[in-house]
């Protein structure tokens, strides 16, 4: 899985370098602003289902009906909030000034989520068979990378790099979604409704609190977009997107295999579980430290490396951003792996909603002042808070660093 991913985020790393060098930065910060808008649907079309109906499967992995059935409601559940979110967003990109004189744009962005709505990550995982989703992840990155090495020439071709991360979303989803009902033995059929409002009620506090994370992550960058300059958007994003491919790399594969395995350990035994996350916040936070040390240091020749030398002043935010990877490796294991799968989920909301109003805030506070700079502040000073947050709560359960001699 490690290995797998770790090929998918080379791949960016070729991309990305291309796309920065063939695009103005104005273009370059259109696309993430598109993108970032666009996430509110992805967002709730998602609806947490990647721990909720994971958290169901793993607990079920033997019941092969149990299955077929968390699954086919899953699916439908998120069709019908595809079709929701579609009623809602396109219509606000023809109403709103800002999106509809680029409307285009917003529209083969949202396109994305057709694929994602197909492709059952959380069966998958659920079911510990995680080589098929870094498989499919890393098919997505081979069709994206050559469909923009074939298509983007110039700074007029930025519409095909939405259209070429749809194209490989749908083509791969359509492909794990018949490889799942096959391998899996799965019956499909159509989900009563009641089936698909439990699981919406259940995933509730999960979802809310993924729209709380959402709010201090892509909404950063939303507000920045509406006070700022495309080119301000431009230089944020870029040392942004650098900061989540070195943090996916890391905290994707070992996240995805975490979750199952500790969800069981903690299951069979308390001790055991909290002994597994002990293990684990060495293991990702040592890995994750050295990351960041690197990141700061080298945060110039980084910027200068990957984007060129249009988009240098990219680089004080990224030094702002360096030590991320480490605050979120550790708030995954403390958040994630241990709050979610002790099912603390409304404690979890509460966290990550406090932090989300106070990053906000902070967005509205520091922005005018410090434009990108502010922007990258209130990033990192939201993931502090919660990630002591979470150790706080996790320690209120028994969890300690130090094993206990008892």
């Amino acid at each position: 899985m490690a290995l797998l991913q770790g090929a998918n985020y080379l791949l960016p790393l070729v991309t990305v370098p291309y796309i920065a060098r063939t695009l103005s930065i104005e273009n370059f910060g259109l696309i993430s602003y598109a993108q970032a808008f666009i996430g509110y649907t992805t967002l709730f079309i998602g609806y947490g289902f990647d721990y909720t109906a994971t958290r169901e499967i793993a607990a079920h992995r033997e019941e092969s009906k149990r299955i077929s059935l968390v699954f086919s409601s899953t699916i439908l559940a998120k069709t019908i909030l595809l079709l929701f979110s579609a009623v809602i967003f396109i219509p606000l990109i023809y109403i709103i000034p800002k999106f509809s004189e680029h409307s285009n744009l917003y529209l083969f962005t949202f396109l994305v989520n057709i694929g994602l709505v197909l492709m059952p990550n959380w069966l998958y995982q659920g079911m510990e068979k995680l080589s098929y989703i870094a498989i499919f992840s890393f098919t997505i990155r081979i069709i994206f990378t050559a469909l923009i090495f074939l298509l983007v020439k110039n700074d007029s071709d930025y519409l095909y790099i939405p259209i070429s991360t749809a194209a490989g979303q749908i083509v791969v989803g359509l492909i794990s979604f018949y490889w799942a009902i096959k391998i899996f033995d799965l019956k499909p059929h159509l989900a009563k409704l009641k089936t698909i409002f439990i699981s919406l009620k259940e995933g509730m506090p999960i979802f809310a609190s993924t729209v709380a994370v959402n709010l201090y992550t892509t909404t950063n960058l939303i507000v920045l977009g509406f006070m700022e300059s495309d080119t301000r958007v431009g230089y944020y994003a870029a040392s942004s997107k650098l900061i989540l491919i070195f943090v996916s790399a890391i905290m994707f594969p070992v996240g995805l295999t975490l979750f199952p395995f500790i969800g069981k350990k903690l299951n069979a035994s308390f001790e055991n579980g909290m002994a597994a996350i002990r293990k684990a916040t060495f293991i990702v936070g040592g890995a994750t430290l050295l990351l960041s040390a690197a990141v700061l240091i080298f945060s110039q020749n980084i910027v200068s490396l990957i984007y060129g030398d249009q988009f240098e002043e990219a680089a004080s935010s990224l030094r702002i951003l360096a030590f991320l990877p480490f605050i979120i490796g550790l708030n995954n294991i403390f958040g994630t792996q241990g709050i979610l799968n002790l099912k603390m989920d409304k404690a979890f909301l509460i966290i990550t909603t406090i932090g989300a109003v106070s990053s906000v805030a902070l967005n509205f506070i520091l922005v005018p002042v410090l434009a990108e700079s502010g922007t990258a502040i209130a990033w990192v000073a939201t993931e502090i808070f919660i990630t002591i947050s979470f150790f706080v709560l996790l320690y209120k359960k028994g969890f300690r660093l130090r094993e206990s001699n008892h």
